[in-house]
């Protein structure tokens, strides 16, 4: 997967029809294309999706790529609040039993 390329077509896209879900796809990519704390700052950036499973879900993921154990449980929990499938609460709890001390 071309990282790099998704990043700039998210990037661009922000530009000219920018709103929260671009954005947060976005800073995911951002994740892969450049490196985690990058896509940790672009995530922190976003306001208006608090409340919603996936951007918390991806604040764990990023929080537990850099060793942030405790954040990303907190954002896993948080996500598992507003996620409403069987599926998307199942994948989520995984998620928060993975997160042991290293």
């Amino acid at each position: 997967t071309n990282w790099k390329a998704i990043y700039h077509l998210y990037k661009i896209l922000a530009e000219h029809h920018p709103s929260n879900v671009i954005l947060l796809n976005k800073a995911i990519a951002a994740a892969y294309a450049i490196d985690r704390e990058t896509a940790l700052r672009e995530l922190e950036q976003i306001k208006g999706l608090e409340n919603n499973y996936l951007y918390n879900t991806a604040l764990g993921e990023v929080n537990s790529d850099l060793g942030c154990i405790e954040e990303a449980r907190t954002f896993y929990e948080k996500a598992l609040l507003f996620a409403t499938s069987v599926a998307e609460r199942a994948l989520i709890r995984s998620k928060i039993d993975n997160c042991q001390p290293q």
